[in-house]
């Protein structure tokens, strides 16, 4: 399985920025940790890493006001749309998990130890910064009765995306499609 580069554990080995959703990814860590850093004060030194890859790609991509195209501000425009939508994915997930645990009268230590995580570790999977595990999202759906639709964000990586784009050519008489949003953002953002 690839790592996701912006899983928690990996951002301080990130070197350079590549893209604008990278930069939108990490302006959105950035934001988060922010407000984080009061639990865990190690996200101070990420936040900080964070901040000069950003400066960096911006030094590189956005410095000469004459060269910047409509192309380039439209796919920071779509970058920073499609982590809005993420954002607001976790957002309404994190809800819907405080709702069940309310529901129950569980709180997040009592998921948290049925999950087998720390109550920090737990908090950062609700906030987006890491990853539910599959045996996570099981057991939210099995014990928490919690849709499959609100423990997934259906979102493709680029290159699974395009590698499934040009297969499911092979196959016009399956009726195979990928979402156009999705298409058009593997085509048209990164």
């Amino acid at each position: 399985m690839k790592t996701n580069k912006f899983e928690l554990d990996n951002i301080i080995a990130i070197t350079e920025l590549n893209s604008e959703l990278e930069v939108e990814q990490a302006s959105s860590l950035i934001a988060k940790f922010k407000w984080m850093q009061k639990e865990d004060e190690t996200l101070k030194s990420l936040r900080k890493h964070l901040v000069s890859l950003i400066e960096k790609y911006e030094d590189e991509h956005w410095s000469d006001v004459d060269e910047i195209t409509d192309e380039q501000v439209e796919k920071s425009d779509r970058a920073e749309w499609f982590v809005e939508q993420h954002n607001l994915f976790t957002q309404r997930r994190k809800e819907i998990i405080r709702a069940s645990l309310k529901e129950r009268n569980l709180k997040q230590k009592d998921l948290a130890h049925i999950l087998g995580r720390s109550v920090s570790y737990l908090s950062e999977q609700l906030n987006g910064v890491r990853q539910f595990s599959n045996n996570d999202i099981k057991i939210l759906r099995r014990s928490f009765k919690i849709p499959l639709k609100e423990l997934f964000d259906l979102y493709m990586e680029e290159d699974v995306r395009n590698r499934v784009k040009e297969v499911i050519k092979e196959y016009p008489d399956a009726n195979l499609e990928l979402n156009k949003e999705d298409l058009v953002y593997a085509e048209n953002v990164i």
